[in-house]
């Protein structure tokens, strides 16, 4: 299993993006960090986060975003949909959100996998499957003028989906694009145990 896994790794990392999946504490956090490793040195990188858990070890060209809550006299506030927005304004390959847990975190990224930005991000959810159709509810509490399936279709700017039980990745769902005459997103399970 884990041959097979390390053979798709240089597909997963070139690719247009990447959805990682499981419940808290599964190892998505993880088996991110690896993957973050091995992004090629002439990619620029971003990375926002809430917290301090995506770290880049040796890459030259990564911008580490936080958000910034106000508190005291300080009217100054960051939200991960607020960072992932300004990163449009720069010149990335690459944005990488730490965990999205809400609508306009997620509408963000969706925006930036659709610009041609490589986009990574975690969600909760028990299999590849939720995890899209979380994704698209956010989007879709996002944009209330966008049906369930317009954000479906924004998720085609993600090319894989991992789902990771127990630090171990159990499924891996690669989304081949949007199908318009149907309405669907086309997908096929690469992996699964």
């Amino acid at each position: 299993a884990n041959k097979e896994i390390n053979e798709l790794i240089p597909e997963l990392v070139n690719s247009r993006g990447i959805l990682f999946t499981g419940k808290g504490a599964s190892g998505k956090t993880t088996f991110m960090n690896a993957l973050i490793d091995l992004i090629p040195h002439d990619e620029s990188v971003m990375i926002c986060q809430e917290n301090s858990e995506l770290f880049v070890k040796d890459h030259p060209d990564c911008l580490c975003a936080h958000v910034a809550i106000n508190g005291g006299d300080s009217k100054v506030s960051y939200t991960l949909g607020d960072l992932t927005r300004m990163g449009l304004l720069i010149d990335l390959d690459r944005i990488i959100v730490g965990e999205v847990k809400q609508a306009d975190e997620a509408a963000g990224l969706s925006k930036a996998s659709m610009t041609g930005h490589k986009c990574w991000t975690s969600v909760h959810g028990e299999n590849c499957d939720m995890a899209i159709s979380k994704m698209a509810d956010y989007i879709s509490q996002a944009n209330r003028n966008y049906s369930f399936k317009d954000c479906l279709a924004q998720l085609e700017g993600f090319e894989y989906v991992i789902h990771l039980r127990n630090f171990q990745v159990d499924e891996i769902v690669h989304i081949k694009g949007w199908n318009r005459e149907l309405g669907i997103l086309e997908k096929e399970t690469v992996y699964s145990i």
